[in-house]
């Protein structure tokens, strides 16, 4: 019995050193997923994630059932990234972000219905959370309104505008950069967003560096 918990405790250990190092030991996002605690995919089991897996790397697209009876699927599976259609309506995007030894996944949950939206959050590799606003500046209304605004209309856009709807586009090949995209147009009327459209940025770019994530400077 000893000898079997000292195994145990050599084989936990060394799966803690996998997730820490991911550098050196080569591990990538679909190793995380695949090991995942339940944290953002509460409704797959461990199983069946490495199911979907082992079925898209076998060039086999095929739909899960999960807990709450919709169908998901990989989209894309790349080193460091990797897409999941969770249901019909929300798809969770994976990002493994490298900066010397240490390491972060960034997740990011688009929804579609009824409206394009999004929230961004940080894991270490062993699943715990950090701190967002130290990784990434999550943009407002107030980020995509051009500097020189009338006064007028500035009170008119913030007034009236209570969701601002805002999606983010990854490059995946690189995990280089981001665009985060306001959906303005799609929830108020058209008076209204014409009215507001001339003064307003429809992306803001973001640089990718390591770990952090930055604001590129934006031109009028």
């Amino acid at each position: 019995m000893t000898i079997i918990l000292k195994q145990m405790k050599g084989a936990l250990c060394a799966v803690a050193l996998l997730l820490t190092s991911t550098v050196a030991m080569g591990v990538e996002i679909k190793d995380l997923f695949m090991n995942e605690p339940g944290v953002v995919f509460e409704l797959l089991p461990e199983a069946t994630r490495i199911s979907m897996v082992s079925y898209y790397e076998n060039e086999q697209d095929v739909y899960a059932t999960n807990r709450a009876g919709n169908s998901s699927h990989i989209i894309d599976l790349k080193p460091r990234h990797m897409s999941i259609e969770m249901s019909a309506g929300r798809k969770v995007e994976l990002a493994l972000l490298i900066q010397g030894k240490d390491s972060a996944i960034m997740v990011i949950e688009h929804f579609s219905i009824p409206y394009p939206d999004a929230v961004v959050t940080f894991y270490d590799t062993r699943w715990k959370p950090l701190k967002t606003d130290k990784l990434f500046k999550t943009p407002t209304l107030e980020s995509f309104i051009k500097p020189g605004t009338p006064a007028q209309v500035l009170r008119d856009i913030t007034q009236n505008v209570s969701f601002p709807l805002i999606d983010y586009e990854l490059n995946a090949d690189n995990l280089s950069s981001m665009t985060a995209r306001q959906h303005l147009a799609d929830f108020y009327t058209a008076t209204d967003y014409a009215r507001w459209k001339p003064y307003l940025y429809e992306t803001l770019n973001y640089t990718i560096t390591g770990k952090k994530i930055t604001l590129t400077p934006l031109k009028k």
